[in-house]
């Protein structure tokens, strides 16, 4: 398998993939409401703020993650 398969398949694992399409949707909902001049209910707002922040989060994790695991094995080899 290529390296961009491998890719894909860590990244569904880890649901990166799946948290975009989510985050994606909400954004888009909450992003026709205010187009077509409606009301934004106060729960869609919140859920906006709440799925924005968890797929922030995750994406920070990730990186904190993979640059642990690099320093870690760079360490290995000098070892």
């Amino acid at each position: 398998m290529t390296d961009f398969g491998l890719r894909i398949l860590d990244l569904l694992e880890r649901s990166v993939i799946l948290q975009a399409f989510i985050t994606i949707g909400v954004l888009s909902v909450g992003g026709y409401i205010w187009v077509a001049g409606r009301p934004m209910p106060s729960d869609l707002e919140k859920l906006i703020f709440i799925v924005l922040s968890f797929w922030m989060g995750s994406k920070t994790q990730f990186a904190v993650d993979q640059n642990r695991a690099e320093r870690l094995n760079s360490q290995i080899e000098e070892a």
